[in-house]
């Protein structure tokens, strides 16, 4: 049986959350002193790989493996236009990056949970960003893919 899939405005606790998580992750880097050469703040997705190639990400700690979903997730938002939406599949509400029309979606902070879950607790960030906004036109390409309609 197909997915039931829905899509609502960023709920004020999903919200939160994304804030909360880029939080921790530039408190992270501040605590770490990661900076580039000339002092400044690491732009977040250099500054997430940074963490993952260094393993400071534990694999029990799911806040944080989630808070690089939202690095990753901002950086496909801001690359390709997309947005941040709650989407509910099956009953499972969680933040997703979202095509701003069309019903073509991901959800960064699982997607990284299940690689570190997998053992990957080091992987290209940029990879994924690349991959994965290809993925997502090439999704947003197909005929009959359906627009989203923001429910309430």
């Amino acid at each position: 049986m197909p997915s039931r899939i829905r899509f609502f405005p960023l709920t004020a606790s999903h919200l939160a959350a994304l804030d909360e998580q880029r939080a921790a992750i530039d408190d992270l880097c501040d605590q770490l002193e990661l900076r580039d050469p000339r002092g400044e703040r690491l732009p977040a997705l250099s500054a997430a790989q940074i963490l993952l190639d260094q393993k400071i990400i534990p694999r029990d700690l799911i806040a944080y493996q989630e808070a690089i979903g939202v690095i990753m997730g901002d950086e496909i938002v801001a690359r390709e236009g997309y947005r941040w939406l709650t989407v509910e599949v099956d009953d499972n509400l969680e933040p997703s990056v979202c095509h701003p029309q069309l019903s073509v979606f991901v959800s960064p902070l699982s997607a990284v949970v299940k690689r570190f879950a997998r053992g990957e607790v080091v992987f290209d960030v940029e990879h994924f960003v690349t991959e994965t906004a290809g993925i997502l036109r090439a999704q947003a390409a197909k005929p009959g893919v359906g627009t989203i309609v923001l429910e309430k």
